[in-house]
């Protein structure tokens, strides 16, 4: 990191205008003790490129190489969680057909990630690292993406330093461990706004515009929130546009017409997400407000498994207040805006406006973000002027201790079935009545003890949702509180696992019948799975 920052300061000078290494190298060019008829003209200044741009290749190598380790070490160890568990038994139970059709109405999320992962298990298996290894992958790729647009805005010497940053961000490590869709929507995302960014700078750009149509429209079809993206895209750099005058007009139906497209490639999915708003499967998500978007930002910036309020809180307050103070004191270019700061704030707008009416703001909506920080961090640390100083401790202190936290507390906040199952799993296996909670997912225990039988849901008469459709899908059949208590009583062994949305309903049973065992298993400082066992007398 010192090595590359060190050639950014050599490259860049006192200079802060964003301009490529090579011609600020250039502009100091002199052969004063060389005889003239030694070299042609310009030569050296020719030599001098193709050396910059063998360091920036190698740079940027090196960096991707750390972030694959960064990514790739201890891969497997934290157990699968739920969601994770679902992504891997999506396609395998439900079907391609149920996936397209009946299911985008049920799953929150777009079919189009558990079918690269049902592509991707083909060819290196189910266990907890190969699920995880298609976001490694994908997060790797966003390390020379965050290097393009860098390099759109900042220079090479700044690219290499936010590419840098992103290879070290806490978040980033996070995700890319995770069998989810955000590593795959953190790259398609980062690179729309690459293309955005072209755009912007040629508007006559064929590449820029079929780039941004194939990743804006990838984002529809990855996550829900990715509508919102395109929107705050879009919205974004039409008023950026329409600031220009009637010298953009022409660029402004252009980008016009390119967005009305992505948003019309991507209507027959949203009809049916429409729909899927409306069962209530979502309701887990806390209010939005100045607390929620305070929480999750802090989360951004210093890791996802870092505490909250202390150390988060503080650490990324620290990165915000010395990126504002370096920003307004060195501010980048108006184009650098409107990608880096403008978009990303009018998503985080468009999130609140939706949240009035259905909650939605977690971290992980916000996990688009990185990149552009990273950028913009990557510019502040190699400005002139006291400010960087501020930017770069206040950055060590934030990522240094977000990634102590990654490597020490990898699964604080996952559930750990690795560990119930094995705990529990003889037990398990010889009881007669074995029940998930009413929100808990059907598919942990097809995972790590596919031995268990006798299953049944706890049916509390919730709306139908996809964990529940999974049940039917394993032939798990519901059963009801009497039924339990009955079953108890007439001296079976019953036991129940619980999500920690339902422990209030275990605590409940338990008022009415003592169990002779009960334990919590905590992801952080919250408990987030119960097990309690019944067997009595009749």
């Amino acid at each position: 990191m010192y090595s590359l920052l060190g050639f950014a300061a050599y490259s860049s000078g006192s200079q802060a205008k964003d301009r490529p290494i090579y011609a600020l190298k250039d502009d100091k060019m002199s052969t004063p003790n060389l005889p003239a008829q030694t070299e042609l003209p310009g030569q050296r200044p020719q030599v001098q490129r193709e050396r910059n741009t063998r360091f920036e290749v190698v740079a940027l190598a090196l960096i991707v190489l750390l972030c694959v380790a960064l990514r790739f070490y201890h891969l497997g160890a934290a157990s699968l969680w739920s969601d994770e568990i679902f992504s891997r038994y999506y396609v395998d139970l439900f079907g391609l057909h149920y996936a397209l059709s009946e299911g985008l109405s049920r799953e929150t999320n777009p079919p189009t990630y558990y079918l690269l992962l049902q592509g991707w298990m083909a060819l290196w298996g189910s266990s907890e690292a190969a699920l995880r290894s298609l976001s490694a992958l994908a997060s790797t790729l966003c390390v020379p993406v965050t290097y393009l647009l860098g390099h759109e805005f900042v220079g090479k010497s700044r690219a290499l330093a936010g590419a840098l940053l992103f290879a070290l961000c806490p978040m980033s490590i996070y995700f890319a461990q995770e069998t989810r869709v955000y590593a795959l929507l953190m790259l398609a995302s980062s690179l729309a706004l690459w293309a955005a960014a072209v755009f912007e700078r040629d508007t006559r750009s064929w590449k820029a515009a079929f780039s941004y149509l194939l990743f804006a429209t990838l984002c529809l079809y990855l996550h829900a929130t990715g509508l919102l993206f395109v929107v705050a895209c879009a919205g974004a750099v039409w008023l950026w546009l329409l600031s220009k005058g009637a010298s953009a007009r022409r660029a402004l139906w252009k980008w016009t017409a390119l967005n009305g497209l992505v948003l019309l490639l991507g209507l027959p999915y949203y009809l049916h997400v429409f729909a899927a708003t409306k069962t209530g499967i979502i309701n887990y998500v806390p209010p939005a407000g100045i607390h929620q978007l305070v929480y999750c930002f802090s989360l951004v910036v210093a890791g996802i498994v870092t505490p909250y309020p202390w150390p988060a809180f503080l650490l990324a307050a620290a990165v915000c207040i010395a990126l504002v103070v370096s920003l307004w004191l060195n501010p980048p270019s108006s184009r650098a805006n409107v990608t880096l700061i403008g978009i990303p704030c009018l998503f985080v707008v468009l999130v609140l406006v939706l949240s009035l009416r259905r909650p939605i703001l977690l971290p992980r909506t916000l996990v688009f973000m990185v990149v552009p920080l990273c950028v913009l961090a990557g510019r502040q640390i190699l400005v002139t002027g006291r400010a960087r100083f501020a930017v770069i401790l206040s950055l060590v202190a934030a990522f240094g201790t977000g990634l102590f936290f990654q490597a020490t507390a990898r699964n604080s906040d996952k559930e750990p079935w690795r560990e119930i199952s094995q705990t529990l799993a003889p037990e398990l296996t010889k009881a007669d009545l074995v029940v998930y909670s009413p929100v808990s997912n059907p598919e942990v225990l097809l995972y790590y003890a596919p031995q268990v039988k006798n299953l049944r849901l706890w049916d509390l008469g919730l709306p139908p949702t996809i964990m529940r459709a999974a049940a039917d899908r394993l032939h798990i059949a519901p059963i009801t509180e009497p039924e339990i208590l009955q079953a108890i009583q007439s001296g079976q062994s019953v036991w129940v696992l619980s999500h920690s949305f339902d422990l209030s309903r275990v605590n409940a049973l338990q008022t009415r019948v003592p169990a002779i065992f009960f334990r919590e298993w905590f992801c952080g400082k919250v408990p987030c799975v119960a097990a309690a066992h019944w067997q009595t007398h009749p």
